[in-house]
């Protein structure tokens, strides 16, 4: 029985750009040889049934999630493939604790880093996600992991780094400035990354340097225990906290570095014995540098790539009607009515695929019949608004005909008395 990994690509140098993917990849580095299991980097959680990655194939049973993974091993093996079995109580209760640490404090801060800031989103994230998404999901994808990224962090104060927003707070300023909106009717704006990197003020790079050291100050702490040299808990072999450690640490610090290092300037600046810990480990359960097109080589689906340290597969490629559903979905998410009823008919349950608490888990799968009745709706939506453009500029060349420059006055008084307030609320 072989194993199977599939988790997002790689990118950065690393294996993986999900931080619960490089964690799982770990974990299955330090339990089982390369022989007994496959790592697929399908990089599209459509494909998967759990709709998500990182996931585990075993048979006709799929695992989501780093956690859910670790304890379907410990399960499946009778603990022979369980890290944590020779931790005290007190270590386990340890172990808890940082999990949830580690996926709500660290997920928003990756978020603001790979997503939100604009700078590192556009030369640094997307271009790595282009590289190993599938079109055309490589244009898709990319802008709702933005938008989800931003709903993670925005608790932070911080969801504000982009600089689109930026511009658009700099706008209000001028406009406020100028007197033509009241003060009362302008929203207060939200922090920007300049603002954060000092050009508001050294008390917001105080903020900054806050949000950084809540995360890092109890990991160092945790690390230094062990001098720095060893897993966490100075045992012999990794637990599952040192995987989902390393997992979040070396995405935030990975090989090619992003144009804003204002996460790695912390971690470099002030916590060494961390920084040399994630160094370490990295290189031990993941190997040197790894890219896209190293994984990506093997010219036939399913078969190994030359890569030394993981025992990478290439995925199979998108079917055609993964790229229908694709577009499908993309273009009925535009429509608001429509989107609502479609969302609940896409999905499909697969009768051969079940999760580990037996019940039955959700591919997305989508029918001819529905495939092309959706196409059919939008391309119903565009000829319809098409023909409605058509006819509304008839109408108008119509009644300039008919009537001359008196509509053209009638339209100067309408501006006139509503002034500046008609063209703020949409009146004109």
């Amino acid at each position: 029985m072989v194993l199977e990994l599939h988790v997002w690509g790689p990118a950065f140098g690393l294996p993986s750009i999900d931080a619960q993917c490089l964690a799982t990849v770990a974990y299955l580095k330090q339990c089982l040889p390369p022989s007994d299991w496959l790592l697929i980097p399908c990089s599209d959680p459509s494909v998967v049934p759990t709709s998500g990655l990182p996931v585990l194939k075993v048979d006709s049973t799929w695992v989501h999630g780093f956690g859910a993974i670790v304890n379907f091993l410990r399960e499946h093996s009778l603990g022979k493939w369980d890290l944590d079995q020779d931790l005290n109580d007190q270590q386990r209760a340890d172990t808890i604790a940082f999990f949830s640490f580690l996926e709500s404090r660290g997920q928003p801060l990756l978020d603001l880093s790979l997503y939100v800031s604009s700078e590192n989103y556009t030369e640094w994230t997307r271009p790595a996600l282009a590289q190993i998404l599938p079109w055309p999901k490589q244009w898709i994808l990319p802008h709702r992991l933005r938008d989800g990224a931003k709903v993670r962090s925005e608790h932070l104060g911080l969801s504000s780094l982009d600089i689109e927003t930026a511009n658009t707070e700099d706008g209000e300023t001028v406009a406020r400035e100028a007197g033509n909106i009241p003060k009362n009717l302008v929203a207060k704006p939200k922090q920007t990354v300049a603002g954060m990197l000092g050009k508001i003020g050294q008390q917001n790079q105080f903020r900054l340097d806050a949000v950084t050291s809540d995360f890092f100050e109890p990991l160092s702490d945790l690390v230094n225990k062990s001098g720095g040299q060893s897993w966490v808990f100075g045992t012999d072999q990794a637990s599952s906290l040192d995987c989902l450690l390393l997992g979040y640490m070396t995405l935030m610090n990975p090989p090619l570095k992003p144009p804003r290092r204002w996460l790695q300037d912390a971690l470099v600046s002030r916590y060494p014995v961390l920084l040399e810990w994630t160094t370490n480990f990295r290189q031990e359960c993941f190997g040197g540098p790894v890219s896209a097109a190293d994984v990506f080589s093997s010219p036939t689906p399913g078969m190994r790539t030359s890569h030394p340290c993981l025992p990478w597969h290439s995925p199979t490629p998108i079917s055609i009607q993964n790229i229908g559903s694709t577009f499908l979905t993309a273009s009925l998410d535009s429509l608001p009515v429509v989107s609502r009823y479609f969302s609940g008919r896409i999905r499909r349950t697969s009768p051969q695929s079940t999760k580990v608490d037996g019940t039955k888990s959700t591919m997305v799968h989508v029918s001819p019949n529905l495939l092309f009745g959706g196409l059919g709706i939008v391309g119903s939506a565009v000829g319809t608004y098409m023909a409605y453009y058509m006819y509304r500029g008839s109408s108008k060349s119509r009644l300039r005909a008919q009537h001359g420059t008196g509509v053209a006055e009638r339209n100067t008084t309408s501006q006139r008395d509503f002034g500046e307030a008609g063209r703020m609320l949409g009146l004109i």
